[in-house]
């Protein structure tokens, strides 16, 4: 709940700048994990299968970013 606050208000703020991108996208990535192994319960899933929605979730966030950052 709090990451869902924190990302609202980051966007209510109006501000674009990079900082806030980051921040969005990095509490949309954790959300992202939290959702896959709480609520999907990918925590009873042998281990190279949490590493590889788990690395999913980070390569995803990880390509927008180089997008956000890298690309004007």
């Amino acid at each position: 709940m709090l990451l869902t606050l924190v990302s609202v208000y980051s966007g209510e703020i109006g501000s674009v700048q990079k900082g806030v991108a980051l921040l969005v996208i990095l509490i949309a990535a954790v959300k992202a994990q939290l959702v896959i192994m709480f609520y999907m319960e990918a925590r009873h899933f042998p281990e190279p299968w949490r590493r590889l929605y788990g690395g999913w979730v980070y390569a995803a966030a990880s390509v927008i970013l180089v997008g956000v950052y890298i690309v004007p």
